[in-house]
């Protein structure tokens, strides 16, 4: 519980300086660069400690295979849940209350508007980066230990210390930015109490597609539980489990995480048209708020979208506290 004190101060920390230096939001634009940067070092210290590991190496084909499994089984539990809360709240397909639109004041229109702008090609971009950033490092940790003799046990301690600084550095850069942009008060405010209800259904469906999928996955219940947490946050999720020395659950959590904001992304539409529009930002779980909320707007509408970042970033703040509690069990 230790590292979870570390990590909520660095959050809660970075929220109050940034409230502090609002003022000076446009100067501080490079923090987007800084968080890229801080995620894409986090990757490169993972890839590293899981080519030095031989039973990674060797079980690369299962891992992708037990990825794919649980992503899908996640997603469709999220979807299903979402459904049938949807139904008993008096939702529409079409996430109208009992046929009247949730009005959204114009004000929280833009800040939306500005975030699908700006993450509408973060996806494939991100994706390229993080693929490439996977091979060359796991690579290099391969190459350390097989050609130049590295020892792979002091090789992997010391990028578990690089990990935990760079988790320190990324969530203190998070709460700075959401400190500076002070909105995310605003749209809980404007969206009522309803709109903490669906993040919740996403955690606990994601948690009940992840005990389904330990059945057939070869890691352990608490293992498969803190996979499926990650609740498509590759990078943080894939690293917490790291530093619990859980290097084949963590390979499979980083795989898995990275397939739900992808294969939400592309299923958004379909969910959107078959099902129902709050449904769409139950797939992507913490990436409704970034990564896929420009196929959550672009499939629905802008209130949706709204409740779609509202939800995101709830459980962007559920998932550290979930995993840390998970893995200290």
């Amino acid at each position: 519980m230790v590292d979870l004190a570390i990590y909520l101060a660095c959050t809660v920390s970075g929220a109050y300086l940034g409230s502090r230096l609002t003022g000076y939001r446009e100067r501080l634009s490079w923090l987007d660069k800084l968080l890229t940067a801080s995620i894409l070092f986090m990757i490169s210290a993972m890839g590293i400690r899981m080519g030095a590991n031989d039973e990674v190496v060797s079980r690369l084909g299962d891992i992708a295979f037990y990825s794919v499994a649980i992503t899908l089984v996640t997603m469709v539990f999220s979807v299903a849940g979402s459904y049938f809360v949807r139904k008993a709240l008096g939702f529409d397909s079409k996430g109208l209350l009992h046929g009247r639109t949730v009005r959204v004041a114009q004000k929280y229109e833009d800040t939306i508007d500005e975030e699908v702008a700006k993450e509408e090609n973060m996806l494939p971009i991100m994706t390229i980066y993080v693929v490439i950033d996977v091979l060359v490092s796991g690579g290099i940790g391969y190459s350390a230990t097989k050609y130049l003799s590295i020892d792979s046990v002091r090789l992997g301690d010391f990028m578990g210390v690089t990990v935990f600084v760079a988790i320190c550095l990324m969530l203190f850069v998070v709460g700075m930015t959401m400190g500076l942009d002070g909105s995310l008060g605003r749209h809980i405010r404007a969206m009522g109490f309803s709109i903490v209800i669906f993040p919740m259904v996403s955690i606990v469906a994601s948690l009940l597609g992840s005990a389904i999928s330990y059945l057939f996955m070869p890691v352990s219940f608490v293992e498969a539980l803190a996979i499926g947490a990650g609740m498509a946050w590759p990078s943080l999720t894939s690293v917490m489990i790291f530093q619990h020395g859980m290097i084949f659950a963590s390979a499979i959590s980083y795989l898995h995480n990275l397939l739900r904001q992808i294969f939400s992304f592309i299923f958004i539409p379909l969910v959107a048209k078959k099902v129902g529009y709050i449904e769409t930002f139950s797939m992507p779980a913490a990436a409704s708020m970034d990564v896929c909320i420009a196929a959550v707007e672009k499939s629905t509408r802008t209130d949706i979208a709204v409740m779609s970042f509202v939800s995101g970033a709830t459980i962007s703040l559920v998932v550290p506290i979930l995993l840390e509690f998970l893995l200290s069990m």
